[in-house]
């Protein structure tokens, strides 16, 4: 009767416990769904307390991903534990520039300079490139993430989407001034109308020179308004570059070429204590 038990039981508990590669395959997913919270708890299930990988290559990727992961979380510090494994074991390692931003390559090659220079790690006689490559197959969305109606916008809204701030704060300062200028003076002529013809001697002479000033002063900073609106609208379009997301689904060619990889050195509970290296940025 145990035995049936155990039999019964056994299908569930594979179901409950997928394989490790699996679960890597699921990080890999969440991290691509930029889900990094998710991929730091399959990951870290999968490294700790000791690596439930059997393949070296899948637990380097598994270290790959969590530290790019620790990094996007704002977890520096953390990030460089795990890189600082990867890279004992793989002195020579270069992430993918079609996988991860420049930053986080900056980083990565700051610590390993710094592992470099502190005799820790020795500088590779050749420089593993990525192996893994992504291939397009095929485009499921295209974005434009900057629209040309931007560029029709007041108050220095299209130079601060452009960058230029510098522009972007003449532009709201200068149009807020002359535009509140215009409703101000012409609000302010309605009301000496108003109030000269409401008086029983009617609207002296000091009243239609104050009303003809007022409104002419509205039209002036009216016009100014508008001078500054076209010229900003011109110097908008004359910036317009515009922006494009390609989203993409890719393929990955797992094609094996030589190992050039260092022997992996003995496994250590905790890598070696090394200054911060880019943790700043």
């Amino acid at each position: 009767m145990g035995l049936v038990c155990l039999l019964l039981a056994a299908p569930s508990t594979a179901l409950s416990n997928p394989p490790a590669e699996a679960q890597l395959t699921v990080a890999e997913e969440q991290y691509g769904q930029q889900q990094y919270r998710r991929t730091v708890d399959v990951l870290r299930d999968l490294l700790y307390p000791s690596p439930k990988l059997k393949s070296p290559d899948d637990i380097h990727r598994a270290r790959e991903l969590l530290g790019a992961a620790y990094w996007f979380l704002d977890e520096k510090t953390t990030a460089e534990r795990e890189w600082q494994f990867l890279l004992l074991a793989r002195p020579g390692l270069v992430l993918d520039k079609f996988v991860y931003p420049k930053p986080m390559r900056d980083f990565f090659e700051a610590l390993r300079d710094t592992l470099i220079a502190q005799g820790v790690i020795r500088r590779a006689s050749a420089i593993e490139e990525p192996k893994v490559a992504p291939t397009v197959l095929r485009v499921t969305q295209y974005v434009e993430n900057r629209s040309r109606a931007t560029t029709w916008m007041p108050f220095g809204v299209p130079q601060f989407d452009d960058g230029a701030d510098g522009w972007g704060y003449w532009f709201a300062t200068s149009q807020a001034a002359s535009g509140l200028t215009s409703v101000g003076t012409m609000l302010a002529a309605y009301i000496v109308d108003s109030q000269a013809r409401g008086r029983t001697d009617g609207p002296t002479a000091d009243d239609k020179q104050l009303q003809s000033t007022l409104a002419l002063t509205a039209v002036i900073s009216g016009a100014v308004f508008y001078g500054l609106y076209t010229w900003g609208v011109i110097d908008a379009n004359t910036r317009y570059k515009p922006q494009r997301i390609v989203r993409t689904e890719t393929t990955y060619d797992n094609t094996e070429t030589a190992d050039i990889r260092p022997p992996q050195p003995g496994r250590t509970s905790q890598p070696p204590a090394v200054p911060r290296a880019g943790g700043s940025r």
